[in-house]
């Protein structure tokens, strides 16, 4: 009867993966499993010792779950712990495994383990041929690179993503890599490029129901556009990525939409509302488990410093305490009156 439990919910999270990750459906599959997390757990801890192969199938199925949701510290535990009894297994639930764990590792700030997980899953993938697996794993190669500031080369990865995903037709992996190369040129300051590749970027994933992808696309766009002057513009971009994260419980989005809405809120001197979501922020970061990029925690840090410098600094410290105080839904509704049309 435990084995069968375990299959039943590793089932679930392999039917909930492909909806997590894109789809239409994204949030109602999110939140199956977000109900019944307490039984993936314990399935995945009988099959650990039990089943292997069983809970590396459920784990490896979890990757996108975690990352809109957090509890990435967990995660780790469970990474390493099915990779110690993975010799023998099948190559392929090995590099998902892999692939879990390199998110995991970038959203932890571990970046060399970050990329040596990327590395195994795509030796594992092209071990036997897997295709749609090693861009998977190019895009977390990719990351890695980025984090490490190696503009040059996380280029290159993404490009090459870009070209397998063209030729294999994962048109989700195509739209994240042209996403992310408006990353580098966020990095580089290359905002019109931002609004091009980003812009491009979300049109094609809302096209595909991701829905917190495009967010994330769109969360780019509002920061170039802001670089840009066009204020009313970036407002009106940050606060539909952050309605489009809020509608399918995006948790890591909504947080990259807090923080961008708190850009703009500084920017147009909204000196309530901004102190308070950087104390959103602050709360939102610590439950995640999660870091910002480095180049968006540059951004986030002038923000911040050009607060401490309106407010008093009691002020401040009881605007950041009273947002760390408030629900997801009084920060939402703080946020999208915070980037309220300048015009």
């Amino acid at each position: 009867m435990r084995l069968r439990y375990a299959e039943f919910f590793a089932e679930l999270a392999e039917r909930a993966d492909p909806h997590v990750r894109h789809g239409p459906d994204q949030q109602e599959w999110g939140e199956r499993v977000a109900a019944d997390y307490d039984n993936v757990r314990a399935a995945k801890n009988f099959a650990l010792d039990r089943a292997p192969a069983l809970a590396m199938r459920l784990l490896g199925r979890l990757t996108f779950f975690l990352w809109l949701r957090g509890g990435f510290a967990e995660g780790r535990t469970w990474v390493d712990a099915v990779l110690a009894r993975a010799e023998g297994q099948p190559r392929e639930l090995v590099g998902r495994v892999h692939e879990c764990g390199s998110l995991i590792a970038e959203r932890l700030g571990d970046i060399k383990a970050a990329a040596r997980h990327a590395d195994e899953a795509y030796t594992a993938f092209a071990s036997v041929g897997d295709e749609h697996g090693m861009a998977n794993a190019l895009r977390e190669r990719g990351k890695v690179a980025s984090h490490r500031g190696d503009h040059s080369g996380a280029a290159a990865v993404f490009t090459e993503l870009a070209e397998l995903a063209e030729r294999i037709g994962d048109r989700w992996n195509g739209a994240i890599a042209l996403n992310t190369l408006g990353d580098l040129a966020l990095q580089s300051g290359d905002w019109e490029q931002v609004v091009d590749l980003c812009g491009r970027s979300s049109i094609l994933r809302r096209d595909l129901g991701d829905e917190w992808g495009s967010a994330l696309a769109v969360c780019n766009v509002a920061i170039a556009e802001l670089q840009l002057g066009r204020l009313s513009s970036a407002a009106a971009s940050a606060r539909g990525a952050l309605e489009a994260s809020m509608k399918v419980d995006a948790k890591m989005v909504v947080a990259a939409s807090i923080d961008t809405s708190l850009l703009i809120a500084a920017a147009l001197g909204n000196m309530r509302e901004a102190p308070l979501l950087a104390g959103v922020s602050e709360r939102l970061r610590e439950e995640l488990d999660s870091i910002r990029d480095p180049f968006e925690d540059e951004f986030f840090a002038r923000a911040v410093a050009l607060l401490r410098e309106s407010l008093r600094a009691d002020a401040y410290e009881e605007a950041i305490q009273h947002g760390r105080e408030l629900t997801l839904a009084e920060a939402a509704a703080c946020a999208l009156a915070a980037t309220g049309d300048p015009d």
